[in-house]
């Protein structure tokens, strides 16, 4: 683990660490922290008393409220204002009133039943946040509570997120008793929480930007609300706006990752929700200003946001989609350049989800946040593929029909479902490669990560996980990727999770890839190279490299191809060199889903079942020089865990297959899915090629495979086959006719029967059928960065 050794050396590279990130983060940084210790000294913001000295009375729909006060009639003026405030039809929010009974006809029953049921348990004042179990308030609400020590815990229940819910189960049943929930609540915690670099739920900027995101949704709810606009309507416009100026005056400048960009994106929305008030035009315009700054540097050309974290990725498509929705809705639009982003980000986005509608927790992920309050690829296409036959891979959940209105989302569902339409794809600036095959939701789907380890100014979110891989097949993930669990759970498991340990990867000498250091910060990170992508019908390839290992006393390269291998019954070949001086300990680490049994054969082989589901068969091509452990749970060291959820922690049972002894090695690994236990019979042979060459025969229900791998292109024989190339692989009927043939970066490939390739230069070349096709590839050397 890197968080070993002496405190006082993790202090000193930390501050190492951030000097290094320049003169520009260090004057951005301190300035902030002085204006947050003034802040602090001078009690500022303090309590807004009259609100009306806040807002602009000059607005034509404020008259009522102006004439009141000049009354001296400051009853009648609140309630002028209340009145305003529920009934103006501008600026419109992604519902109104018109849409009432309509969302009760387009949400489900089932899902209208599930959130009155959540709204409930919110009216008995419990709570269910981070998989902890659920925390019953008997008096007032705690505020401070931190059940199992999880701090996420704690900023869930001040983000307010289950205000929605609230408002949803009024819209759902009409009964009043759910706005007068939501106004004790919202009372109470105002009455508990002032405003200010002091206070405990405001101190956050980010979590003052994540509360007031839903209280804007909650408002749309309640503001034509009887209970609301009586009791709870003045309070709620005096600490909005205490927050909304406090978060204008904290944006986080040097935390330029998706903390700034969704505090100037919740700070921009405020400005445009509530136009009444005098500092509206400057929350709009500082916001968006900052926002589409932000969007256009923290968002790699392919479109991949640079925190290379799933999660945040969602969110920030989702903040993207949303205030394109809330503009046009109103007359307004994104930036021409901002809605490009929009619309790459959401084919990322659709491209990354697995074929069950999960996504892979890349990063410091969890499969659900407070802060994603709907599925942005569902959404996106119902929003950016409006008016088109364009089939759809998603169902709208219920956030999203609150989002694009129950027209927009009859529209979608009339649309054809085919998750088919979803083809390989690769995101080459940003190091992502996904590779697809078949039909509908048990479409085969890997995720190859060959990207750069985090968003260069603020890698906070960044794991050790170069050249990992995430695989699903036949409905289910088989290996996933472990998450994140939680930033203050305990240093050793923050360690664990963002390490190399975590991921399917490979762990040389028990080290991280890249060196890190505490809760979130990094030094030496591991450098990735991609050298080739392609794809075609029959197969796709990543060959990728890193440098992480490199820093090692006796250096190390490892790099990683993976093959996919299409057909009836795809699976993939994972082939890893490493190459370097000295001796070392090379271990393959696969991590297979918590609910996988296992059992282990002679050779290491390992076959993994899902009761009542898919299987998979791990099968290494050196398995008698390598040393097989199954490890699942363990704590010295750690290893044996997935976190699906932010503070879950799960038993995995992880395949590690180990080499101890010197450089190079070449791994080959076969990952054979199959949609039953017992399915296929699968055997895997290796050849025995020349030194330095990998040569194995996959059998299975298609036929038999034959593949040979070197380093780096040259002459390849086996099998009665010969090639010259870098791989070359070719696919036998039951009756031994070949049926299809890869050459990777060569000029030849022949049988004992006759030429199948030929090729006046190095080349990627597909034979099928009898006919010859050229693969056009991505060949490069380039070394991935932000």
């Amino acid at each position: 683990m890197q968080h070993t050794g002496s405190s006082a050396q993790n202090w000193i590279r930390r501050a190492q660490i951030v000097a290094g990130r320049g003169p520009g983060y260090l004057l951005r940084f301190g300035r902030w922290q002085l204006w947050r210790a003034f802040q602090a000294r001078a009690r500022w913001p303090r309590p807004t008393v009259d609100l009306f000295r806040h807002l602009d009375l000059d607005r034509p729909g404020l008259v009522a409220v102006a004439e009141a006060l000049e009354r001296g009639d400051r009853p009648a003026a609140e309630t002028a204002l209340v009145e305003h405030l529920a009934a103006r039809p501008r600026p419109r929010f992604f519902f109104g009133e018109d849409d009432r009974e309509a969302m009760r006809r387009v949400v489900s029953t089932s899902v209208q039943q599930a959130t009155i049921a959540a709204a409930e348990e919110v009216c008995q004042r419990r709570f269910r946040f981070r998989g902890q179990p659920p925390v019953q308030f008997d008096g007032r609400i705690d505020w401070r509570a931190r059940p199992g020590g999880n701090v996420d815990w704690t900023w869930d229940l001040n983000r307010h997120g289950y205000f929605v819910t609230l408002g949803r189960a009024y819209w759902y049943t009409g009964e009043e008793r759910f706005c007068e929930t939501f106004c004790h609540v919202l009372l109470d915690w105002i009455a508990q929480n002032a405003t200010g670099v002091t206070q405990p739920a405001t101190h956050s900027v980010f979590e003052v930007a994540a509360r007031l995101h839903n209280w804007l949704w909650a408002f749309a709810h309640f503001r034509a609300a009887p209970t609301f606009q009586r009791r709870a309507c003045i309070p709620f416009l005096r600490s909005l706006f205490d927050q909304a100026r406090y978060l204008e005056a904290n944006l986080e400048h040097h935390a330029t990752n998706n903390h700034l960009l969704l505090e100037s994106w919740v700070l921009a929305w405020v400005g445009l929700t509530f136009p009444e008030f005098r500092r509206a035009s400057h929350w709009r315009e500082r916001g968006l200003r900052v926002f589409y700054r932000q969007v256009r540097e923290q968002v790699a050309p392919d479109g991949v946001h640079r925190e290379q974290a799933t999660l945040y990725h969602f969110i920030v498509t989702q903040a993207l989609l949303s205030l394109d929705l809330w503009l046009a809705g109103n007359g307004l639009s994104l930036p021409d350049d901002v809605a490009d982003h929009l619309r790459r980000m959401h084919t990322f986005a659709r491209a990354v989800r697995k074929p069950d509608g999960t996504f892979p927790l890349l990063g410091d992920s969890a499969r659900s946040d407070s802060f994603l309050v709907f599925d942005p690829v569902a959404a996106g296409e119902a929003w950016l593929d409006r008016g088109s036959q364009i089939p759809r891979t998603a169902d709208l959940d219920e956030g999203g029909i609150w989002l694009v209105g129950p027209a927009l989302a009859c529209d979608y569902r009339q649309r054809p479902f085919d998750v088919g339409v979803l083809a390989s794809q690769a995101f080459v600036s940003s190091g992502h490669f996904v590779m697809r095959h078949g039909e509908g939701e048990h479409q085969s789907y890997a995720h190859v990560d060959c990207g750069f380890f985090g968003h260069e100014p603020v890698p906070n979110h960044g794991h050790a996980d170069a050249l990992s891989l995430v695989l699903h097949a036949y409905g289910h993930t088989l290996l996933p990727d472990a998450g994140a669990y939680g930033y203050y759970l305990g240093l050793d498991w923050r360690a664990y999770f963002r390490g190399t340990r975590a991921h399917n990867t490979v762990l040389v000498d028990g080290e991280d890839q890249s060196e890190l250091l505490g809760i979130r910060h990094v030094g030496r990170v591991a450098r990735t190279a991609l050298r080739r992508w392609f794809s075609s019908p029959a197969f796709d390839l990543v060959d990728g490299s890193h440098d992480g290992y490199t820093r090692l006393p006796d250096p190390v390269v490892h790099r990683r191809v993976v093959l996919f291998v299409k057909g009836e019954a795809p699976y993939w070949l994972v082939l890893d060199h490493l190459t370097g001086s000295g001796t070392h300990q090379v271990t393959a680490l696969f991590h297979l889903a918590p609910a996988m049994r296992w059992h282990q054969d002679e050779g290491g082989r390992v076959h993994a079942w899902l009761e009542d589901g898919a299987a998979l068969h791990l099968l290494p091509g050196q398995g008698g020089r390598l040393s097989t452990q199954v490890v699942c749970g363990a704590t010295q060291p750690i290893q044996g865990w997935v976190s699906p959820e932010s503070g879950e922690r799960l038993l995995a049972p992880t395949v590690c297959y180990t080499w101890d002894g010197p450089l190079p090695l070449l791994l080959a690994t076969v990952l054979f899915p199959e949609p039953r236990r017992g399915a296929f019979d699968v055997r895997l042979s290796p050849l025995t090629p020349a030194e330095g060459e990998v040569g194995l025969v996959v059998t299975g229900p298609s036929g038999e495979d034959v593949a040979l791998w070197r380093a780096a292109p040259g002459p390849m024989e086996a099998d009665s086959c010969r090639a010259w190339g870098e791989m070359a692989v070719w696919r036998r009927s039951p009756q031994g006719r070949v049926q299809a043939a890869l050459l990777v970066q060569g000029t030849s490939l022949e049988t004992t029967d006759r030429p199948l390739i030929t090729a006046p230069s190095p080349q990627t070349v597909l034979w099928s059928a009898g006919r010859i096709h050229r693969i056009e590839s991505y060949d490069s050397n380039r070394v991935s960065g932000p």
